[in-house]
């Protein structure tokens, strides 16, 4: 799923985030962009690569479910506003 250019720059200015790159937590920045977009095959890609990182951390443990089902939800949303963006839909 590729992001808008609009949603690039907006993600951009969120100097918080950036911080995370170029530090040994530079993987939270990119599951971040990846949650943020709805691209679920790309978060959990990361999440699998990093999963040792993840671990570590309690609170995203604790809370796996919960933003599995929310990252389900974006991407979903993401699908139907591409599809309606994509699509002329008529009442008929």
């Amino acid at each position: 799923m590729e992001w808008s250019q609009t949603a690039q720059e907006k993600w951009g200015q969120y100097w918080v985030i950036k911080s995370l790159l170029g530090t040994k937590v530079e993987w939270l920045y990119y599951i971040l962009q990846a949650f943020n977009s709805g691209d679920l095959v790309r978060y959990q890609e990361l999440c699998h690569v990093h999963n040792a990182a993840l671990r570590a951390q309690p609170a995203l443990v604790e809370n796996e479910k919960k933003l599995l089902e929310k990252i389900n939800i974006l991407c979903l949303m993401e699908i139907i506003l591409r599809f309606s963006n994509d699509t002329v839909l008529r009442a008929y």
